[in-house]
């Protein structure tokens, strides 16, 4: 217990010349704290990252979007459903989300590298491994900030003036 190794400290200090003595549990207490605020750093890093990647899908399919406007009315004349317009510039954010998540997971291996171990001290060293499961969790993650795109975008997608958007100029 703490008070036994309090006593214990207490009589081995007074009696030889030890400068310090450090129990493993006081180990394990600070492990626990690091543990604890670095999980919290992670998921600030996680929503941080999420809004992050919503700002920017949201801007490139907006600026996809109003480039092409004349195009999506022409698919529209042409007989195109709206649903199948929308699932058009649905498949180029699922693309453009899937290319993103390789390249971030490519460069989220070296950052995680170099976060543990700029955190690692001689006295704790900390294990540089990913699981398996937060491959999946940053997939599904960047499947759901898609759809929140989509979703965003499927109303302004069916709302396109087609005689208007055929008639501006280049």
């Amino acid at each position: 217990s703490e008070v036994d190794e309090n006593a214990w400290y207490e009589s081995v200090y007074n009696k030889y010349e030890i400068k310090n003595c450090i129990f493993n549990s006081r180990y394990l207490q600070v492990y626990d704290y690091l543990i604890d605020n670095l999980k919290s750093i992670v998921f600030l890093l996680i929503f941080i990252s999420g809004l992050l990647a919503l700002i920017v899908v949201y801007n490139l399919v907006d600026i996809n979007m109003n480039e092409r406007i004349k195009e999506l009315a022409t698919l529209r004349v042409l007989g195109y459903q709206k649903r199948e317009v929308v699932m058009y510039i649905f498949r180029e954010i699922f693309v453009m989300s899937v290319l993103g998540f390789l390249v971030g997971i490519l460069f989220g291996i070296g950052l995680h590298r170099f976060v543990i171990s700029a955190i690692s001290s001689p006295g704790i060293e900390f294990e540089i491994r990913i699981q398996l499961l937060s491959y999946l969790y940053s997939g599904l993650l960047t499947v759901l900030f898609s759809l929140i795109v989509v979703f965003v975008f499927a109303p302004k997608i069916l709302k396109i003036n087609m005689s208007e958007a055929l008639k501006i100029s280049e």
